[in-house]
């Protein structure tokens, strides 16, 4: 693939940024400087391996370019990357904090770093596809999802892990940590046209102040072997609204 990409998920764009080819890009600290912020340069120059510092990097970078394209789609002007600072809750390992009214959010997976922009909660996870053992299954996946899994697999193997990234990508647009929000909401397949369907199992079941959720929306893209999950309160409804 090219460097960096958009594809379209849903109501959503997702920004797709090769980690290897930005790191080689950006190994001088002078073009580093001309993409960070003072203070993500000083973040990443904290981080001690270098496997990490190639991954952030690119995740701020398909950040920067998810939250420029948002901003010329509402008719603004894009600033330079280096004055888009985004940010992070919690520290370097919390959850990404957008510049500009709305959120961002940023995963990564061997290789590949993807962000999307959104003015209403979103999560984005993408993962390279592969094997989930029983073990595994047992920590993200309920009775009911496991049971309809094995009988569908077989003709489907990337299923387990859209799975994952579904899960991954609804903790991420709730601002919870993937241990806090598993099982969570129960997957139950996609269409054909890629629009993840779950619902909430009785004993999962959100509290009445979390109603909202069910009028999230999770869609969901195979490319080559990686899986992209987003999930979230679709853009195109709150734009409705306003």
């Amino acid at each position: 693939m090219r460097w960096a990409r958009n594809v379209r998920l849903g109501d959503w764009t997702v920004t797709l940024v090769d980690v290897h080819v930005t790191a080689k890009s950006l190994a001088d600290e002078k073009r580093r400087r001309a993409v960070l912020s003072p203070q993500e340069a000083e973040t990443y120059n904290a981080l001690r391996f270098e496997k990490r510092r190639r991954e952030w990097l690119a995740g701020r970078l398909a950040a920067k370019l998810a939250l420029r394209r948002r901003l010329r789609a509402s008719g603004g002007t894009a600033p330079p990357f280096a004055r888009i600072a985004v940010s992070n809750r919690d520290g370097a390992s919390g959850p990404p904090v957008s510049p500009i009214a709305g959120v961002v959010s940023i995963s990564h997976s061997h290789g590949l770093a993807a962000a999307v922009a959104g003015s209403a909660p979103v999560g984005v996870d993408i993962e390279r596809l592969r094997p989930f053992n029983a073990s595994l299954r047992t920590v993200f996946l309920n009775d009911a999802e496991r049971a309809w899994l094995g009988r569908a697999e077989a003709e489907q193997p990337e299923l387990p892990t859209l799975g994952w990234a579904f899960k991954e990508a609804f903790c991420k647009a709730r601002l919870i940590g993937i241990q806090d929000g598993l099982p969570g909401p129960e997957w139950r397949g996609w269409d054909d046209n890629g629009r993840l369907l779950w619902r909430w199992p009785l004993e999962a079941a959100p509290r009445k102040k979390d109603a909202i959720f069910a009028n999230w929306q999770a869609h969901g893209r195979l490319i080559d072997d990686y899986a992209i999950v987003v999930v979230g309160a679709s853009p195109k409804r709150k734009a409705e609204r306003t």
